[in-house]
């Protein structure tokens, strides 16, 4: 699965290598009243990211046979503290 996915990680619009890289992105960024801009360490937060968007982004971007081995991936990952 790794081989599959590993063409596509950083070619996203919100993919951010660093947090320099981000401020650079936003310091001239103009924003509506109504926008909101989050950023999320995705290792720190990886057991509150809900699971069903990135299966849904995986198959947008991918075919059935990534999604069919990523859902499986994502959905039985245990995780002790």
């Amino acid at each position: 699965m790794a081989w599959k996915l590993k063409p596509l990680f950083g070619h996203t619009k919100s993919f951010v290598k660093y947090s320099t890289s981000f401020i650079n992105e936003v310091k001239y960024m103009s924003l509506d009243l109504d926008d909101l801009l989050v950023s999320f360490d995705v290792l720190s937060l990886f057991t509150k990211i809900p699971i069903q968007e990135p299966i849904e982004v995986i198959n947008q971007i991918t075919d059935d046979e990534t999604t069919s081995f990523v859902g499986p991936c994502l959905t039985s990952t245990i995780f002790s503290f």
